[in-house]
């Protein structure tokens, strides 16, 4: 059961379930996705983890977590099309199961209170996030296949803020300052929008009161974009060839498809993603890998929030062109109908066992809660399912027809340049 309430302050969704013997909390905060804020905002959630006014050094909060029958949080920052969000999660047990029912549920709420709302800007805490982000970035180079990503991204998104990760810009880590981060901040809770998301054995009538008795944000009207538009009709796809020192050579392909979340075709979409490569009974993975082993591993993933496709694969280099021209070719078998039927029924139980085992997750589930909230769209998890079950080999063809090859990537070896 769940149940939304929409207030000028923030939204809150919950869902009451006996499913779980925790209470998982999740508040987001969304804002516009720009490159003059995305570093800063990136900084932001990781300060507000580490120290507060209440708990001053890491390890007071590390206690006080440890004390509170070691309740789990995390924090982090995503981005959805053109918006941005900072979020906290906490996961507590079930005041039932408490030594002497102790009010959990509103212990976890001031805690979350207390890191959101009294904040302690430390510099020397603000230089070791800087330092940690900085080194983040340092290790997308160490992973060559992120590299490649990294370079695809930035080519084929070259006028677009898709290409702007959610940790922010390289860049800029080093000439933000603790005071750009303190502004930041007083943005934030001022003027983002606000979403707090509950699952558990919970009475949602205790659960709202204790929420607005210890959450007084001011009234605000944020509304969020959550697409971002696509270029126009791709004329020629682009190649680009890198040199690095790497033994196993790394191919990344980005597709345009203009298909997105909960477009009439988004589930034959998903559908379409895992027949083409999002699993290992895929046809990119048995056909390529297995019968003809031209790359080490392949797969494919669908980013619905964009309407973008792409194929990673670990290659010898040798077999670049083939296995490129294999790729085009599976896509094809799809769209003329020659492709076996099978997959599409191996494709769709997979899906729906998936979804199925979403709902052992209580991270899952308040997740899926905020999404409904963000797109005002109550659509559940059974509905979905059916949706995907209706899918037909005919809607894949179709979705088949509207993938185009934008940008293909080559990160090879220096020694064969």
């Amino acid at each position: 059961m769940t149940k939304r309430i929409i207030q000028d302050n923030f939204h809150v969704n919950l869902q009451s379930t006996k499913k779980f013997k925790s209470t998982r909390i999740h508040i987001s905060f969304g804002s516009d996705l720009t490159t003059e804020h995305v570093t800063k905002r990136a900084l932001l959630p990781y300060l507000l983890r580490a120290v507060s006014t209440k708990f001053d050094t890491r390890a007071k909060m590390s206690s006080y977590l440890d004390n509170l029958y070691a309740a789990q949080f995390g924090v982090g920052s995503s981005k959805v099309g053109l918006s941005h969000f900072i979020s906290f999660d906490l996961s507590v047990i079930n005041d039932k199961y408490t030594i002497d029912n102790e009010s959990l549920f509103e212990e976890g709420i001031l805690f979350l209170k207390e890191i959101i709302t009294n904040p302690l800007f430390k510099e020397d805490v603000f230089l070791d996030e800087k330092r940690l982000l900085s080194e983040y970035f340092l290790s997308v180079y160490a992973n060559k296949m992120r590299v490649a990503i990294k370079h695809l991204q930035t080519e084929m998104f070259k006028e677009e803020l898709y290409q702007v990760s959610a940790l922010g810009i390289e860049e800029q880590v080093a000439d933000i300052t603790l005071k750009d981060v303190i502004d930041e901040y007083h943005h934030m809770i001022t003027h983002d929008k606000i979403t707090i998301s509950v699952v558990g054995d919970i009475n949602e009538q205790d659960v709202l009161a204790i929420i607005n008795k210890h959450f007084t944000f001011k009234n605000r009207n944020k509304e969020l974009e959550l697409f971002e538009s696509n270029p126009n009709t791709i004329i020629e796809p682009k190649e680009h060839i890198l040199t690095q020192d790497v033994t196993q050579a790394k191919l990344a392909m980005g597709f345009r498809c203009d298909i997105r979340y909960l477009d009439s075709d988004y589930y034959a979409a998903i559908v379409f993603n895992n027949v083409f490569g999002g699993s290992s009974d895929s046809i990119l993975h048995q056909r390529i890998r297995e019968e003809l082993g031209l790359v080490y591993f392949v797969s494919s993933s669908y980013d619905f929030y964009k309407g973008v496709l792409f194929v990673f694969a670990g290659i010898n280099e040798e077999e670049y062109s083939r296995t490129t021209s294999e790729v085009e070719q599976i896509l094809n078998t799809i769209i003329d109908g020659t492709l076996d039927k099978q997959y599409l029924d191996i494709a769709k139980k997979t899906i729906i066992n998936n979804m199925i085992e979403s709902r052992d997750s209580n991270y899952n589930l308040v997740i899926r809660l905020e999404r409904k909230d963000l797109f005002d769209r109550d659509i559940s998890l059974e509905e979905s399912i059916e949706n995907i079950k209706k899918v037909t080999f005919k809607q894949v063809q179709e979705v088949a027809k509207k993938i185009v090859l934008d940008t293909t990537v080559l990160l090879r070896g220096e020694n064969n340049e």
